[in-house]
């Protein structure tokens, strides 16, 4: 990009599972790696602990919010579906990124990225992306 020009800021929004994770982190570090791409992903802790140590933080910022384990009845630490070791914590979980929908929306608009690059389960995206007036790609 010429000096002067704005950073272009894509959003990552993986879903709750390692094998919607791993490729949404890995498009993430593709996109890092271009001069002038600035990049977050927005997750929950628990899930940013399954990948912080495979990105460099200098290219890819990590922007986390708190899975609401309490509320849906779930022991601190299940937060996605790989954990989640029966059909019974699988729907708790779900329930719990249910309620995160909020929480992600106001985080995106204060984030404000320039691009939302999300999990095909979060289809509430398409929303945001509209009422921001930016791109969204889907993860499928």
């Amino acid at each position: 990009m010429d000096n002067g020009s704005k950073q272009l800021h894509v959003l990552f929004l993986p879903y709750f599972a390692t094998g919607h994770i791993i490729p949404l982190v890995n498009a993430a570090r593709l996109f890092a790696s271009r001069d002038g791409v600035k990049v977050t992903i927005l997750t929950t802790h628990h899930n940013a602990s399954l990948f912080r140590s495979s990105i460099d933080n200098s290219l890819i910022s990590i922007v986390t919010l708190k899975f609401p384990s309490t509320e849906v009845g779930l022991p601190e630490g299940i937060e996605n579906f790989s954990s989640a070791s029966s059909t019974e914590i699988a729907g708790k979980v779900f329930g719990g990124t249910y309620l995160l929908q909020k929480p992600m929306e106001d985080k995106i608009r204060e984030i404000h990225p320039d691009c939302i690059f999300s999990d095909m389960y979060f289809p509430w995206t398409v929303d945001i992306a509209l009422e921001l007036k930016i791109p969204r790609l889907l993860f499928n």
